[in-house]
C-alpha cells in the first residue's frame, strides 16, 4: 500500500500534486524528496481515517557534527548512526536509539550523493522526515510507518565522517529500510498465562515487535 505519487513529483523534481475533487489544495513544493513547503498528501484509498494528511513545518537539512573525538579512538568502523547522526557500534537495537520515548524505530540504508559510500541510520519521531507531517483530521502525526510508506522518508544530509569532500553537505540518498520495530502497549489485560508468555517473547527487545511489511526499498 502506498501513496499514489505521480503527481507530487513531477519531472523537474518539484512537487505540483494536484489534490483529488473535494480535497484539500497542495501547499509544498518537493525537491529530490525533501519537502519544502507545506503540502497535502493523499493516503490510500484503503486506510482508515482521512485521505489526507499534511506536513506543517519547512525543512531545512543541516550538516551534521563530525565526532572526531569518538572515532579517532575506535579503530573499526560504525556499525550504524543514530538520529543525530552520532557514531554507533553493535548490533542495532531499537531501545538503542537516541530517542528514549521512541514508539517506532528503524534502520534504514542511505547513500552519499558524492561518494556513494553506504550509510547504516537510525529513525525515530525524532528525526524523521517529514517530521510534523499531521494527519487532515484530528491533527494527529502521522506514524513512522507511514511515512514509510509513502517513501517520504528521508536522513537528510549524511553522517559526517569526512567520507568524502562534499559529500557532508549534501543531501543524502534514501535506499531501503532494513529493520523497522514498534512498541505496543504492554497488554496488561491479557491472562495470565499469555501476558506471561508475551514477556518471555519480548524479553531480549524490551517490549519492541519488529514488523517486516514495513522493510521495503524506498527508491523505485
Amino acid at each position: 500500500m502506498s501513496i499514489r505519487s505521480g503527481g507530487v513529483f513531477g519531472a523537474s523534481g518539484k512537487g505540483s500534486a494536484q489534490s483529488g475533487a473535494g480535497g484539500p489544495a497542495p501547499r509544498i513544493d518537493v525537491r529530490d524528496g525533501i519537502l519544502l513547503r507545506e503540502k497535502t498528501f493523499e493516503r490510500p484509498e484503503s486506510a482508515l481515517g482521512s485521505p489526507y494528511f499534511r506536513g506543517w513545518n519547512i525543512l531545512k537539512a543541516s550538516m551534521h557534527c563530525h565526532y572526531k573525538d569518538i572515532l579517532s579512538r575506535i579503530a573499526t568502523p560504525p556499525d550504524w548512526f543514530d538520529e543525530n547522526a552520532v557514531p554507533r557500534w553493535g548490533r542495532f537495537l531499537p531501545f538503542s536509539v537516541a530517542n528514549f520515548y521512541a514508539k517506532e524505530t528503524a534502520l534504514a540504508e542511505i547513500r552519499c550523493q558524492a561518494c556513494q559510500r553506504i550509510f547504516q541510520v537510525a529513525f525515530s519521531e525524532l528525526n524523521m522526515q517529514p517530521p510534523r507531517l499531521k494527519k487532515e483530521l484530528g491533527e494527529e502525526h502521522a506514524r513512522l510507518a507511514e511515512v514509510i510508506e509513502a517513501k517520504l522518508l528521508h536522513y537528510g544530509d549524511p553522517p559526517n565522517i569526512d567520507c568524502c569532500s562534499s559529500g557532508p553537505t549534501m543531501n543524502s540518498v534514501p535506499l531501503r529500510v532494513l529493520e523497522y520495530w514498534h512498541r505496543p502497549s504492554t497488554p496488561y489485560h491479557l491472562p495470565r498465562e499469555q501476558f506471561s508468555r508475551h514477556q518471555a517473547n519480548t524479553l531480549e527487545t524490551k517490549g519492541w515487535v519488529r514488523d517486516p511489511r514495513y522493510e521495503v526499498a524506498l527508491r523505485g
